[in-house]
């Protein structure tokens, strides 16, 4: 069998924490390209949305995304969109660390599976569990780079994040949005370099 597809049965059947007890009515695995993709993106857990479908970054926040990889030039089948934790928290709260631990696994396993160029932490939670950067603000660890498993990765604020920003702080929206936007073309260029590179052998 397709070594993805046994993470996945694993992960439908999952009880390893309390969040398949929560009232989770899918376990939420990721999708997009699954050889070798220049991105791939991990945020922190699945929305009421995500857990109605069983699609990863399907709400609001997933569809404002859509709009920042589309001006990069991908689409959603082009990259690997996924979660540190598989099943919605509660009320969509902060997973908790054991939570994070208990789904570690699958995300690894995926990861060692699917061998993105890139990986792209989306928001605070994605960054302190992959990136071990603690509780440092996300104004100071956005842009940053560090390895895992020998793959460059980096991390960005949340697209839920700008959608409350754009509610209350225009102006601060505004210079997220560019701020983030520039990121992503240095992440572009980085997976395209390193496409290159592997040509060249």
């Amino acid at each position: 069998m397709n070594p993805l597809k046994v993470v996945h049965s694993t992960v439908m059947s999952c009880t390893k924490c309390q969040l398949a007890n929560e009232g989770r009515i899918n376990p939420v695995f990721g999708n997009g390209k699954t050889v070798r993709p220049d991105l791939m993106f991990i945020g922190e857990g699945p929305g009421a949305e995500e857990d109605q479908c069983g699609i990863p970054f399907s709400g609001r926040a997933g569809r404002e995304f859509n709009k920042l990889l589309k001006a990069l030039g991908y689409s959603r089948d082009s990259v690997y969109m996924d979660n540190v934790v598989k099943c919605r928290p509660l009320q969509n709260r902060t997973p908790t660390t054991g939570e994070v631990e208990s789904c570690h696994s699958y995300l690894d396993q995926q990861i060692k599976i699917i061998k993105p160029k890139v990986i792209v932490c989306i928001g605070k939670t994605s960054a302190s569990s992959l990136m071990g950067v603690g509780n440092k603000p996300m104004k100071y660890i956005q842009g940053t780079w560090k390895t895992y498993d020998g793959i460059p990765i980096t991390t960005i604020y949340h697209p839920a994040y700008w959608l409350r920003l754009e509610n209350y702080d225009k102006k601060a929206w505004k210079e997220v949005k560019i701020k983030t936007f520039e990121i992503m073309r240095g992440v572009v260029k980085k997976a395209q370099n390193l496409e290159k590179q592997n040509e060249q052998g």
